[in-house]
């Protein structure tokens, strides 16, 4: 089949692929959905935890308290938080164990451990729920995934990084942070500011690569997508970074926020309206969903894009491209299935063609 060049007004996007299901929470969905076996979990600001496969609901626990952060997978077992509470769950949704603390911000897990960030420091947590050490600061943000025996986060004005043993070994002077966590990548931290500064940080050297100033508030975690690190700003602009300058920009219907996905060379992410997703390449739309609620960041699990909302939906969308004014180009080949288009067809004079 050939491609068509069509002009017609479409009231609904046609630049997304296919909603695979949606599945019903009892409030907001609060998390990032994770894959924990062949089951997606996510947690609502009503203190609900479900694991749901292929849109049903396989099992289901309820907890006092909003859950914070998003679940982490821990060997068997999968934890999250509420405010005040580290839960661990298995396969079946029951409670392996416990930690209770106070104002968590969020938590990540290791081979060995769990970090737990909270407004007075980072905690690690051994497989048994068990508190192995604790690091004490202020303000500390959503730390990092641990990699190479480390982890970095934000703490008031600094980046940190602890080694697995709680011995810091980092401590550079950056700026505020805003509700996001750093990033690690070949050995470089990446971390946004509420100052609108993306700094790269090399770990083992302890020093600042570089800084780019990008004038709002970062608002999204930096992913990297091919040789380039993405990030949003508060203005509704994405950015691609190769080596400290600026390779793209691309303007998007509002702030992108929390974390992105990146699913080969195309980068997902959420705004306050829209699901997006933009070639890592040169920052092209490649697709978009608008929502009448507020998309939550999106997950790629197995080819879909698996997203909550506030208003307490899950959507599997089928991440293939599908038909939109800009893809598939005039003349491609798209597939070998037939298409059939009903409706009214104009002469360019305006008329009801018969």
């Amino acid at each position: 089949m050939r491609a068509l060049h069509l002009l017609f007004l479409l009231f609904i996007s046609l630049s997304f692929a296919g909603q695979l299901w949606v599945f019903g929470a009892d409030g907001a969905v609060t998390t990032r959905p994770a894959l924990f076996g062949n089951t997606i979990v996510v947690g609502t600001e009503k203190g609900a935890v479900y694991g749901i496969e292929a849109g049903v609901q396989k099992w289901t626990q309820k907890f006092n308290g909003s859950i914070v952060g998003d679940p982490a997978v821990f060997g068997d077992k999968i934890v999250f938080a509420t405010g005040t509470t580290v839960y661990a769950l298995n396969s079946a949704g029951g409670i392996a164990w416990t930690y209770t603390t106070r104002d968590v911000r969020g938590i990540t897990a290791a081979t060995d451990k769990v970090y737990v960030a909270t407004s007075k420091g980072v905690a690690a947590l051994d497989d048994m729920g068990r508190l192995a050490w604790n690091y004490n600061t202020t303000d500390a943000n959503e730390p990092s995934a641990e990699l190479a025996g480390y982890v970095v986060f934000g703490s008031g004005r600094k980046l940190v990084a602890l080694r697995s043993t709680g011995e810091k070994f980092l401590e550079i002077e950056t700026g505020p942070f805003w509700n996001t966590r750093p990033m690690v990548w070949s050995g470089i931290a990446y971390a946004g500011t509420s100052e609108g500064i993306l700094y790269a940080v090399d770990v083992a050297q302890n020093r600042v690569l570089w800084g780019y100033n990008a004038g709002e508030i970062i608002t999204t975690t930096p992913a990297h997508a091919g040789a380039y690190i993405i990030f949003g700003t508060a203005n509704g602009w994405v950015y691609a970074m190769n080596n400290g300058e600026l390779a793209w920009k691309a303007r998007v219907d509002s702030m992108p926020e929390g974390e992105v996905a990146v699913d080969g060379n195309v980068v997902y992410f959420s705004t306050r309206k829209s699901l997006y997703g933009i070639s890592g390449s040169d920052g092209t739309v490649v697709m978009k969903r608008q929502f009448s609620d507020w998309p939550h960041p999106p997950s790629v699990i197995r080819s879909q894009i698996i997203l909550g909302t506030q208003e307490g939906k899950l959507y599997a969308i089928d991440s293939s491209r599908a038909c939109s004014f800009l893809y598939p180009e005039p003349d491609a080949l798209v597939g070998d299935a037939d298409v059939a288009i009903r409706g009214k067809s104009y002469t360019k004079y305006g008329g009801l063609k018969t």
